[in-house]
């Protein structure tokens, strides 16, 4: 495995946690708009990476 694929499979464990706690927290305000950034940045990397290796 090389290191993109490495750094692929961490950021997507980061998205499962990242969703995992949003699902945790719906009646925390704050925590709950914090979270669903963290996952928007997430999907964004995701999407980008795709682009990437996509056109490579």
């Amino acid at each position: 495995m090389d290191l993109v694929d490495l750094q692929r499979r961490e950021l997507m464990r980061r998205l499962r946690d990242a969703r995992r706690a949003a699902l945790d927290e719906p009646c925390v305000p704050t925590a709950s708009l914090l979270l669903e950034g963290v996952v928007l940045r997430l999907e964004a990397c995701e999407r980008a990476w795709l682009g990437k290796r996509e056109g490579a």
